[in-house]
């Protein structure tokens, strides 16, 4: 296991010194540079986590591997990036050639093992758990790029082939009934949603199981929006960065709070693309790479 995990920390940083070099290869485009630009954060967060497990590794208990990773495998994974590395320094790199390179490195064992190291260390380190939930958004993050772009369509075809490595939840907090019932529909295709009705239940549904993102009103009978986000993050410190606030009326002190929080928020009546797209910023966002408390939910 632990070759394994030394390998996909090198593969990581290849990919990411990768992606950021091209953004400037590629600056004038306005859609694909800022795609880039995502993929290589997330390839620092990726190398981040690997090296999260290699700590593990070498100071926890040893995971046995069950399978070994060969000379045969590394390389094939690793050409599409040495031949795009060796395209940039002949100035022959074309937008086509990275895409494919893109999507010949996303369906390879590359992304197998990374998903084997983090599926073998999710049942004794929760926060590997959120690891899996990043890294199908970083799938879906992919996916609707293509979506953008012309031509796309047999790329497109071969990463909706890839298998889904996590099941999306969301959890909507909101005492009104009808637009507790109208964001969970919203929302349904993006994964499954799970409802409460108060601060409390919500609170109950988050010590159960891990939520990729919460909704939640500002304003309920009980426990205010501001306390349950509060109580929340201290029993889920990971929820921090996936919190939205759903307010009735824009109020000086909550809007202040949700700035110094880094808290998105959306203001009644809502838009249901806005909703929909907000969800998906939000949890489509690389992490910060920081220490981890010692309640990662």
């Amino acid at each position: 296991m632990k070759d394994i995990v030394e390998w996909l920390i090198g593969m990581e940083h290849m990919s990411g010194e990768l992606y950021k070099d091209t953004v400037d290869l590629f600056k004038e485009d306005e859609v694909f540079a800022p795609f880039l630009n995502h993929l290589a954060e997330d390839e620092a967060w990726h190398f981040h986590v690997m090296g999260s497990a290699a700590e593990y590794f070498n100071h926890g208990t040893p995971l046995p591997s069950d399978i070994v990773l060969d000379d045969a495998v590394k390389a094939r994974v690793e050409a599409p990036f040495r031949e795009s590395r060796w395209k940039i320094e002949k100035g022959t790199l074309t937008k086509e050639a990275l895409l494919d390179c893109i999507v010949k490195t996303e369906f390879s064992e590359w992304n197998n093992l990374f998903l084997y190291v983090v599926n073998s260390l999710k049942g004794i380190r929760r926060e590997f758990a959120y690891v899996a939930s990043k890294m199908e958004q970083h799938k879906k993050y992919i996916e609707r790029h293509f979506e953008k772009i012309s031509g796309n369509g047999t790329r497109l075809d071969s990463m909706r082939r890839l298998p889904k490595v996590w099941n999306i939840r969301i959890l909507v907090v909101e005492d009104y009934e009808p637009l507790r019932v109208l964001i969970s529909d919203i929302l349904s295709t993006e994964g499954s949603v799970d409802t409460a009705e108060n601060g409390e239940q919500g609170l109950a549904k988050l010590a159960e199981q891990h939520y990729d993102i919460v909704l939640s009103d500002d304003f309920m009978p009980g426990m205010s929006g501001v306390e349950f986000y509060q109580q929340a993050v201290f029993q889920c410190p990971l929820l921090e960065e996936h919190f939205l606030f759903i307010m009735d009326v824009i109020k000086p002190e909550d809007v202040e709070f949700a700035r110094e929080h880094k808290i998105k928020y959306l203001q009644k009546p809502l838009s249901v693309d806005e909703v929909r797209e907000t969800v998906r910023d939000i949890m489509s966002k690389t992490p910060r790479q920081r220490h981890q408390r010692n309640r990662p939910c």
